[in-house]
């Protein structure tokens, strides 16, 4: 039985009720599904050879964050497994919906058959939330162990996309355009 872990964060649910501001909703899903020791290891690594550490997104540098994206990518262990989703939600947006459905797409991106488990860590989402997450995802057919909080600070793995920037919706797109070039490149 294949296993399959997801880490999610999500931002810009602030943008639909600040005037002014462009709203946009973000979901950014990893998908592991080898070694996680070996892919925590390897993004503490990254974190320090780039100087990024494990502070914040919008505390780190621009040279710092650039460097830290250049590692994960040209790392063989994070190939097809970094998956986002972007929506301009209404007024009412259901974050919640979108959210569960993002995490979907990106689990059967991976096409795990039939016969596979998902754990899936999801930043600062409340105990509530952790089981009607895990019964909405059952419903739509996903094969759901579990669905847990994750918290940045204690885990390289939720770290691995950088959704707290200032300016996060420009810069996050601008990084997703860079990226997207790097990888054809290789």
């Amino acid at each position: 039985m294949r296993k399959l872990y997801c880490y999610v964060d999500e931002s810009g649910q602030d943008t639909t009720a600040q005037s002014g501001r462009e709203r946009i909703f973000i979901v950014a899903v990893a998908v592991f599904e080898d070694d996680l020791e070996a892919l925590e290891q390897a993004c503490k690594k990254y974190e320090i050879q780039s100087g990024k550490r494990q502070s914040k997104w919008r505390k780190t540098n621009p040279e710092s964050r650039a460097a830290y994206w250049q590692m994960i990518i040209s790392d063989e262990q994070f190939k097809r497994t970094l998956c986002y989703s972007r929506t301009i939600p209404p007024l009412n947006a259901e974050f919640d919906a979108r959210t569960i459905l993002s995490i979907a797409k990106a689990i059967l991106w991976h096409r795990p058959g039939t016969d596979y488990t998902s754990d899936i860590y999801v930043d600062g989402i409340s105990v509530s939330k952790q089981v009607d997450y895990a019964n909405e995802l059952r419903k739509i057919g996903i094969h759901v162990h579990r669905v847990r909080r994750a918290v940045d600070e204690k885990s390289a793995l939720i770290r691995v996309w950088p959704m707290h920037w200032r300016g996060w919706h420009v810069r996050l797109l601008g990084a997703i355009k860079w990226l997207k070039q790097s990888c054809d490149r290789q």
